[in-house]
């Protein structure tokens, strides 16, 4: 592990925090002060410390919360707003929470210090579902049940399908269970706000194999080791299959087959034009429409440029050298269009006068 993620994670810092330490000359690798926040450290054998006290690897801890509303999610307080780390002991505030609860949505949270973990409860590629209670202002339609599970358009992407269970019609309000595995910005909200419903009450209930059951709010808990089992399960049956790109994909295929026939070829792609032997097949080319060179059978061997044959198709399908000139009547205009004589003055066209070779002031006319 690299020294600044060693700090960051066992030290309670931040990382930008532990690579300002670590340029200060504050932390010392067995003794020796070390001032590159990439070196490598092997946390079971190296003596880290910062300030002089020792870092010690901490060892992983996993906590579910049950979030009240009007606390954020966030490791840092801002704008005089509550944090859920304000929770938990002073022991247990170097964990981070494993994604997003809005501040005015409670229920289920998790927070670890164990990123791996963390990234496969989060990112929608592992398909964890997330389970709300949602409480909704008017009774819900069925056609507008089936917009949500089906999917919904919200800002500039469209949800994925959604699960309702459990509606229930109380007065003027309904309330459901949703089951959704992705985590947009306030997407349950939006989702029922597409569809004519405002949310007064969002609890998510549970978050994969994790069930929030009877924790109070503002209640907290260690998970269990079959909790954490099934935790550790999530993402390992996946077979991760290599992704080649369309271009590279058919560069390969071209290199090893005929551009012609499609059939796989028998010299090797390796070896180059000038490096083929004479037993090695020949590569035909085929003659452009309308030319009369004919198909060589080597690259190498096709005839330099020359200028077209008689008898070659022309570039133009007009014949050429037969354009027929009409002559033009007496006082007939060369077009309906003003020459640029005649836009310049007028209806009179335009006369040039021969020079006589007297200077300006000699050809005005004479003042009365």
């Amino acid at each position: 592990m690299k020294l600044q993620l060693f700090i960051s994670h066992n030290g309670g810092i931040s990382r930008r925090k532990a690579f300002d330490h670590i340029l200060a000359g504050d932390v010392k690798v067995n003794d020796l002060v070390v001032k590159e926040p990439s070196h490598v450290v092997d946390s079971g054998e190296d003596k880290v410390s910062l300030l002089g006290q020792d870092v010690k690897l901490k060892d992983y801890a996993y906590i579910m919360l049950n979030k009240p509303a009007g606390y954020v999610t966030t490791c840092a307080t801002q704008f005089d707003q509550w944090g859920v780390l304000a929770l938990l002991p002073p022991n247990l505030r170097h964990l981070k929470p494993v994604g997003r609860l809005d501040k005015e949505t409670q229920g289920l949270l998790v927070l670890t210090n164990d990123g791996e973990l963390a990234h496969r409860l989060a990112h929608p590629s592992f398909d964890v579902n997330k389970t709300y209670h949602v409480r909704v202002v008017r009774r819900m339609q069925f056609r507008e049940k089936d917009r949500l599970e089906k999917g919904v358009v919200i800002e500039d992407f469209k949800t994925a399908p959604a699960q309702i269970a459990n509606l229930v019609f109380d007065g003027d309000f309904t309330e459901f269970d949703l089951t959704i595995h992705e985590g947009h910005k306030h997407q349950v909200r939006l989702m029922c706000h597409e569809v004519g419903h405002e949310v007064v009450r969002l609890t998510r209930i549970a978050q994969g194999p994790l069930k929030l059951d009877v924790l109070k709010p503002g209640a907290w808990r260690p998970l269990t080791g079959e909790e954490q089992a099934l935790l550790h399960a999530i993402g390992r049956s996946r077979t991760l299959q290599p992704v080649f790109s369309s271009h590279s994909s058919q560069r390969r295929y071209s290199a090893n087959r005929d551009w012609r026939s499609g059939q796989p070829s028998s010299a090797p792609s390796s070896r180059g034009r000038d490096e083929r032997t004479a037993s090695s097949p020949s590569r035909s080319f085929r003659p452009r429409p309308g030319s009369d060179r004919p198909a060589a059978s080597r690259p190498d061997e096709r005839r330099p440029y020359s200028p077209r044959s008689e008898g070659s198709k022309p570039y133009s399908s007009r014949p050429q050298g037969e354009r027929s000139f009409r002559p033009r009547p007496d006082g007939e205009r060369a077009s309906a269009s003003r020459s640029q004589a005649q836009r310049s003055f007028g209806s009179k066209p335009f006369v040039k006068k021969a020079y006589s070779g007297k200077p300006a002031a000699a050809r005005r006319p004479a003042k009365p």
